[in-house]
């Protein structure tokens, strides 16, 4: 870190607010070298800890610096390992903000192709402590809160876990009769549908086969290989056996997804089908008294999703949504209700490197 950057922190920490100005000063002396440290990454994520007032360019500045060091200066490209996770937790401290560095990790996570679970549930944990605290979901908090919930380098992929779902009841509850944004209704039912209902096809590949597979790419074919190939005798019957593939090209393409579809099909329609075990967390999740809005568009989503339903739910959806009766939630207990726990210049656009070579 530069002793300019290094000034440049101490009187932001000292202040206890960060300006257009100073986002400016510090990007220049960040991107001043090839690569964002770790000791500069560590120290402006301490920063964010101790400021009361930031300006809405300093959250895009952390993304910037944060997205570059975690994703891009490492081939491959877009995967965060266990030791960057521990050190960005580590540099955060107790309560990041939602309008810095928490709000910057959630736009980092999603956009990553993997991501260690500790640093999921930890970005997940911190945002919820981040939401209940204030006691109203704004809508800032439904933009970090879909980001992480649909990240797809996530344990769920682009799924909603129940880990995920229990995190978002345990902020509905905290923020029941508060006004919320409209936005968190909307959000709140069809991410809790989508973890009763659906299944996410996608799986990103591991980062030891990702860097098998750039491997394969830049291999180059030497002059004897070639030759070689060429002195070959021709494989008549080969090519008599791969005439339909040559003259459809995307035959073969096809018949390899064949079996991989019809497994995505069968995944969906067993997802779609809510359990008597889904019924009772649902039922034991949902307020006893009165549903609130969120709730009420949980149960909206749930009509148009889902599939085959446990008849314990049948008083929940059939005609309008109300609050489960006593007999309902007898019958559906035990339930599960765990909680997871001034004028300036302009920023100057400058970041986002590509790798660094070797």
């Amino acid at each position: 870190m530069t002793p300019a950057l290094s000034d440049l922190i101490d009187r932001s920490r000292a202040a206890g607010r960060i300006a257009d100005a100073d986002v400016v000063a510090m990007r220049g002396e960040v991107y001043g070298a090839d690569t964002v440290a770790p000791d500069e990454m560590a120290a402006l994520l301490a920063l964010d800890g101790v400021l009361a007032m930031r300006t809405p360019s300093w959250a895009n500045f952390l993304y910037d610096a944060m997205s570059d060091a975690m994703l891009r200066q490492t081939d491959p490209q877009g995967y965060i390992d266990d030791g960057e996770a521990a050190s960005v937790m580590q540099a955060m401290g107790a309560a990041p903000a939602v309008d810095g560095a928490l709000g910057a990790l959630a736009r980092v996570i999603a956009e990553a192709d993997a991501v260690p679970a500790s640093l999921e549930s930890y970005a997940l944990a911190k945002a919820k402590a981040a939401v209940t605290s204030v006691g109203a979901v704004s809508a800032a908090d439904v933009d970090m809160l879909r980001r992480l919930v649909f990240a797809g380098g996530g344990e769920g992929a682009l799924g909603v876990t129940r880990a995920e779902a229990d995190a978002l009841f345990d902020i509905n509850n905290a923020c029941h009769e508060a006004a919320n944004d409209p936005a968190w209704a909307d959000f709140f039912g069809k991410a809790i549908a989508d973890s009763l209902t659906a299944v996410s096809p996608f799986a990103a590949p591991s980062r030891e086969q990702e860097k098998a597979d750039e491997a394969w790419l830049t291999q180059k074919p030497t002059l004897g290989g070639f030759l070689g190939g060429m002195a070959k005798t021709p494989n008549v019957g080969g090519f008599v056996r791969d005439l339909p593939d040559i003259l459809d090209p995307f035959r073969t393409e096809a018949n390899e997804w064949v079996d991989a579809n019809a497994a995505i099909d069968r995944d969906e329609a067993a997802a779609a089908e809510i359990t008597d075990e889904e019924a009772r967390w649902l039922v034991g999740r949902l307020s006893q008294s009165r549903l609130n809005d969120a709730e009420r568009a949980l149960i909206a989503a749930l009509r148009v999703s889902a599939g085959p339903v446990s008849q314990l739910l049948q008083p929940l959806l059939v005609g309008a949504p109300q609050a489960p009766s006593p007999a309902v939630a007898a019958k559906a207990a035990p339930a599960q209700a765990a909680a997871t726990p001034s004028d300036t210049p302009a920023a100057p656009v400058f970041g986002h490197r590509k790798a660094m070579p070797g």
